[in-house]
Formats: structure tokens, sequence, C-alpha cells
């Protein structure tokens, strides 16, 4: 059964004595460093183990692959198997695409894993990091939403990153003005959809105008 982050938290065992006091100083010593830093401290953790990925076959990766979304469908992609998982989106961009994420996309997508925004310079990639965030979302299993400005980058992106999602082991989908019924269901049901926030705001209302009083809150 998936379950969502809140959920996750809340069935996590509250820790004790030591345990609960060493937590407690790494919160705050995280905190203490500025946004942007820890994050790119994160970034060069993951480009280290990448580097162990780079000598492997391409079957030991998918394997590698496949067990860090099990890890993930379970809900328990965090601290160091999230940077290993990380790595391995990073090292499959290179085979698929010949894209090595830099470090500072690595760091935003890092930072976005966490729920933060991450603000991007024009050039820095912003396409590659979402893509890479989408993996490991995907992996989850409840899909992921990709937005974009408008349709045009929607299916650009898509299409573009096709490669690194099949060989992630994900399908994708995008929604443009022409799709319409089930082909606009069906791409709601990819692993990772690329859309619009008007459309993602326009279909969801519509489904709750449709499920009259089956709707949810």
């Amino acid at each position: 059964m998936n379950l969502s982050y809140v959920e996750r938290l809340q069935q996590r065992p509250l820790l004790k004595g030591f345990d609960a006091f060493a937590n407690k100083v790494r919160g705050y010593v995280d905190n203490l460093l500025p946004r942007r830093q820890y994050y790119l401290q994160k970034a060069t953790k993951v480009l280290k183990i990448s580097n162990q990925f780079s000598e492997s076959s391409d079957d030991t990766l998918n394997s590698e692959i496949n067990k860090y979304r099990a890890i993930a469908a379970r809900g328990q992609l965090s601290g160091k198997e999230l940077l290993t998982a990380t790595a391995i989106v990073c090292e499959a961009s290179l085979r698929s695409m010949k894209m090595k994420p830099y470090k500072v996309q690595i760091a935003a997508a890092l930072s976005l894993q966490d729920g933060c925004i991450a603000e991007m310079a024009t050039g820095e990639g912003k396409s590659l990091t979402a893509a890479i965030a989408a993996v490991l979302t995907g992996w989850i299993g409840r899909g992921c939403h990709v937005m974009t400005s408008n349709h045009y980058l929607a299916g650009r992106d898509a299409k573009e990153f096709t490669p690194l999602f099949t060989y992630c082991n994900l399908s994708v989908d995008a929604i443009s003005e022409e799709t319409e019924g089930d082909s606009r269901r069906q791409a709601y049901r990819a692993d990772i959809t690329y859309c619009t926030n008007k459309d993602v705001a326009a279909d969801f209302l519509r489904d709750q105008i449709s499920m009259g009083s089956k709707q949810t809150s």
C-alpha cells in the first residue's frame, strides 16, 4: 500500500534516549547551513556514489534500478538510500541521453524531493533537474505530474526525456490541447505526466463535478 508523505511520517516510531538526542542535534546542525550549501553538499556525495556505477554493466544497473524502485514504493527512499538512488538516475541519464547532471542540478533535484522550491538561473538545466526528480517520485508508484508553463514545453520535455524514463522502467506521457477523453485519462495513468497547471486544475474540477456526491474533499 502506497502512503502519502504525511502518513509515512505518522507511522515512523518515536525516537527515544540517545537516538532522539542525536536526531535533534543533527536537525539543528542541518538548519544552521544555508539551504543552498546543504543541498550542494548532498549533491557532492551523490557524484561520488555515481562513480561507483560508471563501470557497471547495463544489466547490473537495471538490477539496481529495480531495487531502489522497490525501496521507493515502500516509502523508504530517504537518507543514504535517496542519495544512492539519485546517483543511479544520474548514471542512467548519462547512458541513455549522454547527459551527465551537474552538481547544481542534482542539488536542485534533491531539494525538490524534500518538498522545497528550487530557483535556478537560465541555462542551469531546469528540464534535466525536473526529470531526475520525476524519476525518483515516479518510482513511488503514485504518479508524478511535471507542470510546465505551456503545452509546447510539456510535449517537448516529455519526448526529450523519454529515453531516461524508459531506461528507469517508467512510462511517460504529455497532455496537450488536443488530448481528449480516453487519451487524456491514459496520460494521467502514466508514471510521469507532463502537463500545465491549467490542465490539472481544470481536469480536477471536471472530475469533482462528474463525481457529484462521491467527490473527495
